[in-house]
């Protein structure tokens, strides 16, 4: 069985990748960072909806992780501070990390009232030193879900649409993001 998808938005990565905003490079860079994520969460909510005989895990996660980065933008706005960032988010980039995170709020708000999957949207700022490396960020949410698990009130539909930053305290609770 399936308990549990990620789909992860790695901006910085995404940003040193697509460094051109060309047409050509717009419309790859969009079927690739947008459409990809919509087919990829349709497949997985079709296939968390099956009933599945003898899965352990009664509530199937679809965990959303935007890793953010600095925009050309804010790059522009913020000169006198220094970013950890190489490269700053194109236009099409920073359009695709927007659409993201729209798509993965309203998903999350779509499946408020669905009982068998749980959407959980986690936010990576891009200054988050701690959260820098993979393995931290991998240990980090494992740990949050698994408290997830052991709750005994599950999170209500305002949690279930907010960002958790990552590397919040793990709690008994949702620690939001806004």
């Amino acid at each position: 069985t399936l308990d549990e998808a990620f789909l992860i938005f790695d901006e910085p990565y995404f940003a040193s990748k697509y460094l051109n905003s060309s047409i050509s490079d717009a419309s790859r860079i969009f079927d690739e960072l947008i459409l990809s994520y919509q087919y990829l969460t349709s497949e997985l909510s079709s296939r968390f909806n099956q009933k599945k005989i003898g899965s352990e895990t009664s509530v199937k996660k679809i965990v959303f992780i935007h890793r953010s980065n600095i925009s050309i933008a804010q790059e522009v706005l913020n000169q006198n501070q220094k970013y950890l960032t190489s490269s700053p988010s194109s236009p099409a980039v920073s359009a695709a990390s927007a659409s993201f995170k729209a798509f993965a709020e309203n998903t999350a708000a779509s499946l408020v009232e669905n009982e068998d999957i749980l959407p959980v949207l986690i936010e990576i700022p891009f200054d988050s030193e701690n959260l820098r490396k993979d393995s931290a960020l991998v240990s980090w949410v494992c740990e949050y879900l698994d408290s997830l698990d052991n709750q005994k009130k599950s999170p209500s539909s305002r949690q279930k649409v907010s960002w958790i930053k990552g590397g919040s305290k793990v709690s008994g609770g949702f620690s939001l993001f806004k």
